[in-house]
């Protein structure tokens, strides 16, 4: 009933660090992924008292959810790390279920491996008061065909010194079933009908070369005309007379002098 407080906080940082170290080195995009739900059941964490005279009491209920009872990964070529995605709403307040209530998460083979686990505890849980989303990743073991178990452990504590702490846990056990991943379908290439052999070519006939006929035309000069010089006729030579009026004297074509003129001798 008892377990030390230090002890205690050192397995809860422990195991902070292995997810951290596993969210790390998980691909970038397993994010991407995430875990098919087949089934789930309802469940309500609670915790069990003993007494010292050998009775026992349930306590009411812790928290509640639909938890996965059967899964199934989803297929990638290149990656195996995956996320189991769920809700589980809390019954007390936030400050009660952050400082007082612990839920672990087991999957178990029926071997007695423990192959996964989850933890949710202090500040994971809603300070909203609604539902807190489980986001369970790991790498390979959703791919763990078969049929294990599912272990759930509800913890809470009833009193603390800072050194020493006492509480009280409940157990539940479920089948857990991972299925196959199913690869996707692979549509056949459609093959194409050979293609038609064309009849070949018809070789026409050359086309006959016609031969091509210049006419001569004989080329006609016109006749040269001849310009006969025309006759060069001297001109006549005029006879003038001379008429004298005193001192005055004019000259005429005319066979006569003007009136008052005398033909000079």
């Amino acid at each position: 009933m008892f377990l030390n407080l230090a002890l205690k906080k050192f397995l809860a940082i422990s195991a902070t660090v292995s997810l951290s170290l596993m969210v790390c080195l998980a691909p970038a995009n397993a994010a991407d992924l995430i875990v098919q739900i087949n089934t789930s059941s309802e469940v309500s964490g609670t915790v069990t008292v003993n007494y010292l005279n050998g009775t026992s009491t349930t306590s009411a209920p812790l928290w509640s959810g639909n938890i996965p009872t059967s899964v199934q990964a989803v297929y990638d070529k290149y990656q195996t790390c995956q996320y189991l995605k769920f809700p589980i709403q809390a019954a007390l307040t936030y400050e009660t279920m952050r400082s007082d209530v612990e839920v672990k998460f087991e999957v178990w083979t029926t071997a007695g491996e423990k192959t996964a686990s989850k933890w949710v505890y202090g500040t994971q849980w809603n300070p909203l008061n609604g539902p807190t989303m489980l986001s369970w990743l790991e790498c390979d073991d959703w791919l763990s065909v078969g049929t294990h178990n599912l272990v759930i452990t509800t913890e809470q504590t009833l009193s603390t010194n800072g050194l020493m702490s006492r509480y009280v846990s409940g157990t539940q056990t479920f089948p857990f079933t991972i299925a196959a991943v199913t690869p996707p379908t692979t549509v056949p290439p459609t093959t194409l009908a050979p293609a038609t052999t064309l009849a070949p070519a018809t070789t026409l006939a050359p086309v006959p070369t016609i031969p091509l006929v210049v006419a001569t035309v004989p080329l006609v000069t016109a006749p040269t005309k001849v310009v006969t010089p025309k006759k060069v006729i001297a001109p006549k030579k005029v006879k003038k007379i001379t008429c004298v009026r005193g001192k005055k004297i004019k000259t005429t074509t005319k066979k006569v002098c003007p009136a008052g003129y005398k033909k000079k001798k």
